[in-house]
């Protein structure tokens, strides 16, 4: 957002520089300034060379030269950007940000995110005081200490606590009057289905709670831990009107200065790890949030310093998330660097065994992460053979598609081909032809849902509401997603809905029948594309067993994208490729007379809120459904598997499955809740 420079002026007389700056260092009166050491991470100082003028309102440091005003200093300190800094100084001095013209939606989704940042506030201060009201001898805290959170990391990190108290949260946000429906939207709530007892309750229970702050210090969401062998071990916020896990790197309020006075961020794949580091001493650190690195991400680092080490566990998740990494730090103009830990290690685990040197050690001789994907992944089986060389150069393509064709055109791609050439024992003419050519051909199929992201994939990533129609953690079924490709479908074999389950066909009739489903569903597979997640994890695959449904529905994902406009007409156009057109218009009748009770037509682009909400409704009672089924399948493969163990096998293998077993009845158990409060709601 732009402010009017009057604003500017307004909101820097309002902050005394010498206050904002006191909470970083100890500053003294010396005439007619304030000194005190330099509180800049990169200088070392010793001899209270930092000056600061209450007159002039400006600061400047005699030892490492930094100097420059109350913005100045939250740019450079903080690793805010100029608005930020402007809002953040705003907020603190109590002064309303500008009027903007907007239109009635933007009006709505801004106050949205503001409710929900008030929400988030009251919900981290709610879950630090219950941490601090924890007795020395809790278990919690004997946990924390266990773990190496020492009082100075909590109170850092500002890590909290969210109690086993079903309702714990709840009743604090009704003594603030924080709407419950509010706390629904931040993803800390959910609605109860207990008849005669209060509506919602804490989804954050008995859990480490991790607030995820911006950089200004808003709360945007929290992660939580738990403390014993229960399952999920991490629960992350869902999307949220302010939280996308595809934007945000764990840490960066605290750590972004240290990024910059080293000039290298040092990238882990959790909290937790991001925590240890911190506490042993590397302290320019940031995590991701359960996805890969993207770029989006990228672009948050880059205004920060172009150096990344990617520090990645010791597994092969680790491997695969660093190769779909590499395109998103590439194409941020990132010049990464690589180290992969011993099987079966995180960062956590390598620290308490060999100590914060030997890691410090390690770091300082990791290779790039390009050279480091070569040798260890695309390279794993590499005979020397023609067949070989050719398929380490196309793995590394169809890595790099994303990226787009110009990353083949800027130095530090030279370098990599060189670099390739060399170890292949090539000429670099023919990997730049080679690779040229897969990661074209990549870009060619990228229409398909199935297909990693093209070069206009890499621009700004959306915030669909995935998570309203995807929500619940559903395992996606085994078996490959068709590809849509590139291809005229009119010319492609007929696909076959022979196999598809009931509920599996109410939901294609709702998505080909409402506008606001397939909206969210083309959303849903943006933020999949710049996330960089694998194929198995595609939004399809939560809704689809049946292969025929989801390539019919990968169609229609390709169709609307290309042509929104034309969505009155994508079930017709469908008609033609589906070898069964009975089942199809079964199941578009069926939808049709469901949404037929909707106050208004959902093909008429002038649909409300309140239908967008019906539609999502009417899906999630169907993947509810679709959960229902699958895990009950589950159940019954890990019983059978239980009976044959136990008529042989080792007792340790029968305990791990009765643990399994104990987790999906768990799960079934929710899912069943959910489906009453379905149920009740109607």
């Amino acid at each position: 957002m732009r402010f009017p420079p009057d604003f500017v002026d307004k909101v820097r007389e309002a902050n005394n520089i010498v206050d904002v700056i006191a909470p970083y260092t100890q500053l003294r009166s010396a005439g007619s300034n304030f000194m005190g050491r330099c509180p800049f991470p990169d200088h070392n100082d010793k001899t209270a060379s930092f000056s600061v003028s209450e007159d002039k309102q400006l600061y400047n440091c005699f030892g490492c030269k930094k100097s420059g005003n109350v913005f100045t200093f939250l740019k450079d300190f903080n690793g805010q950007s100029f608005p930020e800094a402007v809002e953040f100084l705003a907020r603190r001095a109590n002064i309303a940000l500008p009027e903007r013209d907007e239109d009635p939606r933007e009006k709505r989704q801004r106050e949205l995110r503001e409710a929900v940042l008030t929400t988030n506030r009251l919900a981290a201060s709610y879950f630090e005081d219950s941490f601090k009201k924890l007795p020395e001898s809790n278990p919690v805290r004997v946990y924390a200490a266990k773990r190496g959170l020492t009082p100075e990391i909590i109170e850092t990190f500002k890590i909290g606590y969210s109690s086993e108290d079903w309702q714990g949260l709840v009743k604090a946000m009704r003594a603030r009057r924080i709407p419950l429906e509010t706390g629904e939207k931040a993803g800390l709530v959910k609605k109860s289905t207990r008849q005669g007892g209060d509506s919602h309750f804490d989804l954050f229970r008995g859990r480490l709670m991790f607030p995820i702050l911006a950089a200004s210090g808003d709360v945007l969401g929290f992660g939580g831990r738990v403390l014993a062998n229960e399952e999920p071990k991490y629960l992350n916020s869902p999307e949220t009107p302010v939280f996308h896990k595809g934007r945000v790197l764990y840490g960066l309020d605290v750590t972004a200065r240290y990024i910059r006075s080293q000039d290298e961020a040092v990238i882990v794949e959790g909290y937790m790890d991001a925590v240890a580091l911190y506490g042993a001493g590397i302290k320019n650190v940031a995590a991701i949030l359960g996805t890969a690195f993207t770029p989006d991400h990228g672009r948050v680092i880059r205004r920060m310093t172009p150096n990344v080490l990617m520090l990645l566990d010791g597994d092969r998740a680790g491997i695969q998330g660093a190769e779909r990494s590499l395109p998103a730090l590439l194409a941020a103009e990132i010049r990464p660097r690589g180290l992969i830990l011993p099987e079966g290690q995180d960062p956590d685990d390598f620290l308490k065994e060999h100590g914060v040197e030997a890691l410090r050690e390690q770091m300082a001789s990791a290779g790039d992460l390009f050279t480091l994907l070569l040798t260890r992944h695309w390279m794993a089986d590499y005979r020397a053979t023609a067949a070989d060389r050719m398929a380490v150069v196309e793995r590394a393509g169809a890595a790099l598609a994303p990226a787009g064709p110009g990353l083949l055109q800027s130095p530090m791609a030279e370098l990599f081909m060189s670099e390739m050439a060399r170890y292949l024992d090539v000429e670099v003419a023919w990997v730049r032809k080679t690779l040229s050519a897969k990661i074209s051909a990549m870009q060619n199929r990228a229409g398909s849902y199935g297909e990693k992201p093209s070069e206009k994939s890499y621009g700004p990533a959306t915030s669909g509401p995935s998570a309203t129609i995807f929500e619940g953690n559903v395992a996606p079924a085994a078996g490959n997603l068709s590809s849509a490709g590139g291809k005229d479908p009119r010319r492609e074999q007929q696909i076959d809905l022979s196999g598809i389950s009931r509920e599996e066909s109410a939901a294609l009739g709702l998505l080909l029948q409402s506008r606001f489903l397939m909206s969210d569903l083309s959303e849903a597979s943006k933020e999949w594309f710049s996330s960089g997640a694998a194929r198995e994890e595609h939004p399809i695959a939560y809704l689809f067993d049946d292969e025929g449904s989801r390539k019919l529905i990968g169609n229609a994902l390709r169709r609307y994208g290309q042509q929104p406009e034309a969505f009155a007409t994508l079930a017709a156009s469908l008609m033609e490729n589906v070898a069964q057109p009975e089942i199809l218009q079964k199941s578009l009748a069926e939808a049709a007379l469901l949404f037929s009770t909707s106050q208004s037509d959902s093909h008429s682009g002038s649909a409300g809120d309140d239908s967008a909400e019906k539609h999502r409704r009417h899906m999630a009672k169907i993947l509810n459904a679709i959960q229902r089924r699958r895990k009950q399948a589950d159940l019954n493969r890990v019983s059978l598997e239980l009976r044959e163990v136990r008529g042989g096998a080792s007792g340790e293998r029968s305990q791990e499955l009765m643990e399994r077993y104990m987790t999906i009845q768990r799960e079934l158990k929710e899912i069943e809740n959910e489906r009453r409060m379905f149920e009740r709601g109607d």
